[in-house]
């Protein structure tokens, strides 16, 4: 999902990588930096690393951001999630799609369906698909609703039954409507963590993943210190306003809001978080969820469900799942219309008290 940008304090280009050459002599020994990315998944992508006797992983890293389009973009036309939305029956090895669908089932009971992959009827009508910013009108919503379901059958096998590889899963989809889901709320969160396992694979130890604001980091920097991570500050009136800066230690951060990515129709702002469960876009005081977590794709997910809580419920989640792994930072408007920020129980910990240091 496109998302709010997560600003990296550190001294960063863009554009290409950044290699510090050793001689010969000392190419396994001496402690290299590697920085690269491009565009990725309709925004950008960056991938800092170092260490002693690293190879250039960027042209791997490169063929996963492929492999993950082909599987999860709804804006590719033959992606396994568009062949799936597509079809009334269906059939798939996809590894990327089928741990998508478990993952998303799993975060959507977590969550009574605040974060709803079957969610693409309603992005549709409200003009936040691919077809671009336009609302279908009139709107029934009943009808709508009605198709933001996991109403569908599906068995799952081994490749092993079929003659293949044990550790190959098979999926085989039988729909009882025609359901469209939309990975959009964890795929880019997925995705760093996909990046980011095959270079510690690779025995990369200490890295910065990240994939539209989704991000994810190990080990330090290359001043031996956790890498510091700037969020976005949502009252800002310049992209690089920060909030506040985040100390990541073997962790991920994700950020939602509904204060850049919106589009306006008769004066009214229409956020493109749209609450599932309603159909509509959200519309409480909520300006942004900053979730730090284990995973991107737990983060990723969950800084959309509280997007969709809104900030009294979100405050609620806390107090009843004290134990949840999640750690948050909400800016939201109270009832008399003062900014506020809230920090989850220990994210205050994981908070660089100066951002300027």
């Amino acid at each position: 999902m496109m998302r709010l940008s997560v600003s990296l304090v550190l001294v960063v280009v863009m554009a290409f990588a950044l290699v510090r050459c050793a001689s010969p002599e000392t190419a396994n020994t001496e402690d290299k930096t590697y920085l690269f990315g491009g565009p990725a998944q309709g925004t950008s992508y960056m991938v800092k690393y170092h260490g002693p006797g690293l190879a250039d992983h960027q042209q791997s890293v490169d063929s996963i951001l492929k492999a993950i389009d082909q599987s999860l973009s709804t804006y590719v036309p033959n992606s396994t999630i568009s062949r799936f939305n597509n079809q009334m029956e269906f059939t798939t090895n996809d590894k990327h799609f089928i741990r998508m669908l478990f993952d998303s089932k799993d975060i959507r009971d977590m969550s009574d369906g605040a974060f709803e992959p079957a969610v693409m009827p309603l992005v549709k009508a409200w003009g936040f698909g691919p077809e671009g910013p336009r609302i279908e009108e009139p709107m029934n919503m009943d009808s709508l609703l009605a198709l933001v379901s996991w109403d569908f059958d599906m068995q799952v096998t081994t490749a092993a039954e079929h003659g293949g590889s044990v550790r190959e899963t098979i999926v085989h989809i039988e729909k009882t409507q025609p359901i469209t889901l939309d990975f959009n709320g964890i795929a880019q969160g997925y995705t760093v963590d996909v990046i980011y396992n095959f270079l510690r694979s690779q025995g990369v130890e200490n890295l910065m993943v990240e994939v539209g604001g989704e991000l994810r980091a190990g080990g330090v920097n290359e001043q031996n210190q956790p890498w510091s991570i700037g969020v976005d500050d949502p009252t800002s009136e310049t992209e690089r306003g920060t909030q506040a800066v985040i100390l990541l230690n073997n962790q991920a951060v994700a950020t939602s809001g509904s204060y850049r990515k919106f589009y306006e129709k008769d004066g009214k702002r229409l956020s493109h978080t749209i609450n599932p469960q309603t159909g509509y876009p959200v519309d409480h005081q909520l300006l942004s969820a900053t979730v730090v977590t284990s995973s991107a794709a737990l983060a990723d997910a969950f800084a959309t469900v509280f997007m969709v809580y809104g900030p009294w419920r979100s405050m609620e989640f806390f107090a009843e799942n004290p134990e949840s792994g999640l750690y948050a930072l909400l800016v939201y408007y109270d009832d008399e219309g003062e900014l506020q920020t809230y920090l989850s129980p220990g994210m205050e910990d994981k908070i660089r008290k100066d951002p300027a240091e």
